[in-house]
């Protein structure tokens, strides 16, 4: 991934995880519980309203919508007030592609 992205380091993660800590959100679902056993993967759900937590996640999400995703042409914004009469989908342009190569660097 080093050459494909042009970043300075090589990219170490690989593999299967043996922990996934999750917060509980409507979305993690019992096929992610299905996946994890099948994978041998121990999921670990985080205490409801402590986000203190997960603070460094928490601060990992604010920091990529503010400085990659709201920043990116086509941004939805965080408020429908902030967009005003910006349309999104006339300005979106990124590939997929261009998204992974952004989110490596």
């Amino acid at each position: 991934m080093q050459t494909q992205f042009h970043t300075q380091h090589a990219y170490l993660a690989f593999g299967i995880p043996e922990v996934l800590v999750v917060d509980n959100g409507m979305e993690l679902d019992r096929d992610l519980e299905l996946a994890c056993l099948q994978l041998g993967i121990e999921l670990q759900h985080m205490p409801v309203r402590k986000p203190w937590f997960k603070g460094s996640i928490e601060r990992w999400f604010r920091t990529l919508n503010t400085d990659l995703i709201h920043v990116t042409p086509g941004t939805t914004f965080s408020h429908f007030l902030e967009r005003g009469d910006y349309q999104s989908q006339h300005h979106a342009c990124i590939t997929l592609d261009k998204l992974w190569e952004l989110l490596h660097l």
